[in-house]
């Protein structure tokens, strides 16, 4: 069975569902800084959630992702440009979300809240260049295509677990629907 046809009933969240941040180490995130969206992406979407294995990069160079669709029970292709830009965007709202939490509770470090506000800033100025030093000083229109590059890259570098993690949890769960129609 391919994974782009039916899941039979195995649940993945539709692509945009919130996380769930109770289970998900924050600290781990923040400690990233200025790589706290690609570790939460890591951890989300290529790790142990399985619910959250929403989104296959097949290609790095052409404009189209897969993201599953719960109407449609199903991986459908999507313009890969705008899946990233709110995938991205999702996620810095999610690690603004963990950060204020720990800065209300007081359980940030001097040192964390300075790289994490630099962090914050750089997605303000969207009229400002990029220039990614460890790229042999590749440049981008702005900080947040730099960061769209990296999670296209990240998410297409581990795609074939993402989608064996898939292929191995609708397995599981279509032979847990076949013991159960024989109980």
């Amino acid at each position: 069975m391919s994974i782009f046809e039916e899941n039979s009933e195995y649940s993945i969240n539709e692509f945009g569902i919130n996380l769930l941040k109770s289970n998900i180490p924050s600290i781990l995130i923040l400690n990233q800084g200025c790589e706290s969206i690609e570790k939460l992406i890591e951890i989300v979407y290529v790790g142990k959630y399985d619910q959250f294995k929403n989104i296959l990069v097949t290609n790095k160079r052409e404009n189209d992702i897969y993201t599953y669709d719960d109407k449609a029970n199903a991986y459908i292709i999507n313009n890969k440009n705008l899946v990233l830009n709110k995938l991205v965007a999702n996620r810095l709202g999610d690690v603004e979300e963990i950060y204020n939490e720990f800065d209300e509770n007081n359980k940030l470090t001097d040192s964390n809240r300075k790289i994490m506000s630099r962090f914050f800033i750089k997605f303000v100025d969207e009229d400002k260049p990029y220039i990614d030093e460890n790229a042999n000083n590749k440049e981008y229109k702005n900080y947040n295509e730099y960061k769209i590059n990296k999670i296209n890259n990240l998410l297409f570098n581990n795609q074939d677990k993402i989608i064996k993690d898939i292929t191995l949890a609708i397995e599981n769960d279509n032979k847990n629907d076949k013991d159960t129609k024989k109980q």
